[in-house]
């Protein structure tokens, strides 16, 4: 499984779409999670949407505002998958056979002062109430090769500020549930927020003749199947 997040900042450009156009058909991923599209996604082009090999499954609802968070996945996917909630900041999917928490996108805070470049400290609170949530959520982050700030401001100097705002968040059993999990921040053009890649993979079931000289072993089998 591979899922693309990217706060793009506006989809409605040449160079935005160019740009998440050649993302996709290098990393290949299953879902594509569009943060900050700017624009209704009656807008966009289908034939575009068509090229990238995604069909349209999501968006968030924000009463009278345009939704700011799109999800698209593959056609294979959307036989598996079920929206089952919906607020301002969030959309919540369902993937069968995935039953673990998963949380991807741009939180808009940090963990500390050592997460941010900028002549002025984090606010202290907001660091504490986002640790907090991640804890008690037992939560974990993956760690991503890459750029270690997702976004940053266009200036340079001294007014340079920058910021690791987008994450990958992971349940314990989510990360038991794969044989192998990486994150990539890629390069950022087009928008001040890095694209993210998270990659799962699961290898072929290898079968170990040492079980079988459990005690435990025949019970346990036929308690699986059955």
């Amino acid at each position: 499984m591979k899922i693309l997040i990217w706060n793009i900042r506006g989809v409605g450009n040449d160079i935005s779409r160019n740009l998440l156009k050649s993302h996709c058909s290098q990393h290949r991923p299953d879902w594509l999670v569009i943060l900050e599209p700017k624009i209704s996604s009656a807008d966009i082009c289908w034939n575009y949407l068509r090229s990238l090999n995604f069909v349209f499954f999501a968006e968030n609802q924000r009463l009278n505002k345009l939704p700011n968070i799109w999800l698209f996945c593959t056609i294979n996917t959307t036989a598996v998958a079920t929206v089952i909630g919906s607020t301002e900041q969030a959309i919540l999917v369902r993937v069968q056979h995935v039953w673990s928490a998963l949380l991807v996108g741009d939180f808009n805070a940090v963990l500390g002062a050592h997460e941010r470049i900028s002549l002025r400290v984090p606010n202290n609170v907001s660091c504490a109430d986002f640790r907090d949530f991640i804890e008690q959520e037992e939560l974990f982050e993956v760690k991503a090769v890459g750029a270690n700030y997702t976004w940053a401001s266009r200036r340079s100097g001294s007014g340079l500020i920058a910021s690791k705002l987008d994450r990958i968040l992971v349940h314990d059993s989510f990360i038991a549930h794969w044989d192998s999990i990486s994150v990539t921040v890629l390069a950022h053009a087009g928008s001040g927020h890095h694209p993210i890649v998270l990659h799962c993979t699961k290898g072929p079931f290898k079968f170990q003749a040492a079980w079988t000289l459990d005690s435990r072993f025949r019970e346990l089998v036929q308690q699986s199947w059955d």
